[in-house]
């Protein structure tokens, strides 16, 4: 599996606290933004998936987010240091998937 698509497999299982249903509809959403943020470019644009759940949950956002940085951390055994926030995790954990593959 390519580092990308394991990062994006983790931050799916960290939206799986709302539900098949909302997790849809938030990604529909986040297609549907301007600019447009597909799926496959969250690992790219990390901000943009923070940017589109805060407008959608307002601070619940924050709980969304560290189910994601949780998911990530465990699967790329990540500190704590290195997961301050979404866009540093995914940047920590492409530079360690890099290093040891």
């Amino acid at each position: 599996m390519k580092i990308d698509d394991e990062i994006l497999e983790c931050v799916d299982q960290g939206l799986d606290i709302l539900g098949q249903n909302v997790k849809q509809f938030i990604y529909f959403h986040l297609a549907k933004m301007k600019p447009r943020v597909p799926f496959r470019d969250i690992v790219l644009k990390p901000e943009s998936l923070t940017t589109g759940l805060e407008d959608m949950f307002g601070i619940g956002a924050k709980v969304l987010e560290d189910s994601m940085i949780k998911e990530i951390k465990a699967h790329f055994d990540l500190s704590l240091e290195q997961c301050k926030d979404l866009r540093t995790a995914i940047i920590e954990a492409r530079r360690k998937a890099t290093e040891t593959r």
